[in-house]
């Protein structure tokens, strides 16, 4: 319903060749744009005789599904640590987690999710929606599914004699079922099969990770000060 009159028109004001400064104090006629408030909004709503509507379907871009559920993530890890010397420790883990019913729209090139989808009037010889005087009314489900599993190695070295060192690498695998990058900003299946035929490799799919720091304390000499 964004930028559609009379539900939620967009106002730009700025300065133009006519009004090259816009005031706070007046914003629209400084600008040269018409005052719509509160004339045409709030405290009452237009009235049937004078609100404009638009001339072509009006469009529904997210819609909840009526069977929408709220999204459930499942984590678990086991870890073992081994200390050693003093100041060392080592650390292996793994870490996994399932996400269910993530939310996401389906394919509506297909029609899956879509609520006004288009088919052939054969008097018309044309494609037209179900719904002709409304445009797109897509439908956002609880559908999508992930799954990441990882190994986690960690190696740390506490402060001693000026010195710390912490190093991990990860090793981890990432899948879901929304669509690919590059796709529908909606996370549009592409395949009217389902979404199992997405599923794969997650976008943010990153398989091996390695992290290093340390710090170390240097002491000036013939002084008490160390950095």
């Amino acid at each position: 319903m964004v930028g559609v009159p009379p539900f939620a028109p967009i106002i730009n004001v700025g300065s133009s060749p006519g009004s090259p400064w816009v005031t706070l104090a007046d914003p629209y006629g400084s600008s040269g744009t018409t005052n719509l408030f509160p004339g045409e909004f709030g405290p009452t709503n237009p009235s049937p005789s004078n609100a404009i509507f638009p001339t072509s379907g009006i469009s529904f871009s997210q819609i909840f599904d009526r069977h929408f559920r709220l999204p459930m993530v499942l984590s678990w890890n086991l870890t073992a640590e081994r200390g050693f010397k003093q100041d060392w420790m080592l650390r292996v883990a793994y870490v996994g987690n399932n996400g269910h019913h993530l939310s996401g729209t389906g394919d509506q090139e297909s029609g899956l999710l879509q609520l006004n989808p288009s088919h052939w009037d054969p008097t018309l010889q044309q494609e037209v929606a179900l719904y002709p005087t409304y445009g797109s009314i897509a439908s956002i489900n609880s559908g999508v599914d992930s799954n990441y599993n990882a190994a986690q190695i960690t190696l740390e070295k506490r402060m001693t004699h000026g010195f710390s060192f912490l190093t991990n690498f990860t090793w981890a695998k990432e899948l879901d079922d929304f669509a690919p990058a590059g796709g529908s900003p909606y996370l549009t299946n592409s395949c009217s099969c389902g979404r199992y035929f997405d599923y794969g490799p997650s976008d943010d799919d990153l398989a091996r990770t390695f992290k290093i720091n340390g710090e170390y304390m240097v002491c000036l000499l013939y002084t008490s000060r160390c950095v």
